[in-house]
């Protein structure tokens, strides 16, 4: 359509706060409103339905309320600007005016504000934004609200650039309104009462020495009955503790035996776990003690050579009758070549064994 209203910032979102976009898609009365179709349909749906203008349900802080979840369905909308005049200028329902004047806070460009929200500014129709029961307003200080707060109720607005907010508080001087409404309401409805003055230096400043003789004078007056019973409490309490203290002190000095238990306690619990110094303390102690122990005589009189001998595994014993008794008794003159040979053979060997061991 040719004169849709251009949407400024973010056009997934609709500038709107993460938790409460996040909430309007996934609330159960959003997802009814897919059956209205039509501009007007969502219109009749305000009326029927919206009773206050505040972003959450006031039964549920966790739940959108329904005219957050009709404006949503009007960004999806995106309205023309004929449908936009149509809202701000309906002649049945506030409600539908502010929601109106909320699509264009949140999605109008900072620059074509002041063109929407001029004309409207002062305006003295009554609005209540928390529904019935709640204060009303003008309708032009509910509208003078959204431009200069950055908060609505307990949701953040989308920030008005720092240029585009000077010159809306420059235009905004110019108007016979402020921020508490239009100047003809505050005539209306304000009493006649003097201005009130200031209070004078001497009675606004109050001189120490006077401030302390009224403390001394409050400390001189009888107590009231209340601290005279938390008096006797508090005192109650302390004579109490004395009294348990003395028992106790009583009882351990008259327990000889309690107090040989709670040694061997104690005792017990360093042998069971040491702190890391008695730990490293026994350790020197020890390499200590090796350290100066001498060695013993006996170790003196081995010299190396009997040591390295007697490491060394010992050989057996050769029994000569045994070796005759086998080979024979025979010399080698009376023996043929292979037995001369086998008595050289064994003759060498039994010498060998016998350097050997000696």
């Amino acid at each position: 359509m040719a004169n849709k209203l251009p949407m400024w910032g973010n056009e997934s979102t609709f500038n709107l706060e993460s938790i409460l976009h996040n909430n309007i898609l996934s609330c159960h009365y959003f997802k009814d409103l897919y059956r209205l179709k039509t501009y007007h349909e969502v219109i009749h749906e305000i009326i029927a339905e919206v009773k206050t203008l505040e972003p959450w349900a006031s039964k549920n802080p966790k739940t959108p309320s329904t005219a957050f979840c009709l404006l949503y369905k009007f960004f999806t909308l995106k309205l023309t600007e004929k449908q936009m005049v149509g809202l701000i200028d309906h002649a049945e329902s506030q409600f539908v005016r502010a929601i109106g004047f909320l699509y264009l806070r949140y999605t109008c460009p900072p620059s074509d504000i002041w063109s929407w929200f001029g004309d409207y500014l002062e305006e003295d129709s009554e609005i209540s934004p928390r529904g019935n029961k709640g204060p009303t307003m003008t309708f032009g200080s509910f509208l003078l609200g959204l431009l200069n707060d950055i908060k609505y109720f307990d949701t953040t607005l989308p920030r008005i650039p720092v240029p585009v907010q000077r010159e809306l508080d420059q235009h905004i001087s110019k108007l016979n309104v402020n921020k508490g409404g239009s100047k003809a309401e505050n005539k209306g409805t304000s009493r006649n009462r003097s201005p009130r003055r200031s209070p004078s230096p001497r009675r606004r400043s109050r001189s120490p020495p006077r401030r302390d003789d009224r403390r001394d004078d409050r400390r001189r007056r009888s107590p009231s009955p209340y601290d005279r019973r938390d008096d006797r409490r508090r005192d109650d309490r302390r004579d109490d503790r004395r009294r348990d203290d003395r028992y106790n002190r009583r009882s351990r000095s008259r327990s000889p035996q309690r107090r040989d238990d709670r040694r061997e306690d104690r005792r017990n619990d360093r042998r069971r776990s040491p702190s890391p110094y008695d730990r490293r303390d026994e350790r020197e102690g020890k390499r200590r003690r090796n350290e100066s122990r001498s060695p013993s005589p006996r170790k003196k009189e081995e010299s190396p050579e009997k040591k390295q001998v007697q490491s060394e595994p010992a050989m057996p014993r050769v029994d000569m009758s045994l070796l005759k008794s086998m080979y024979g008794a025979h010399t080698s003159a009376n023996l043929n070549d292979d037995d001369r040979s086998m008595s050289s053979g064994y003759e060498k060997e039994t010498i060998r064994r016998k350097k050997d061991l000696n």
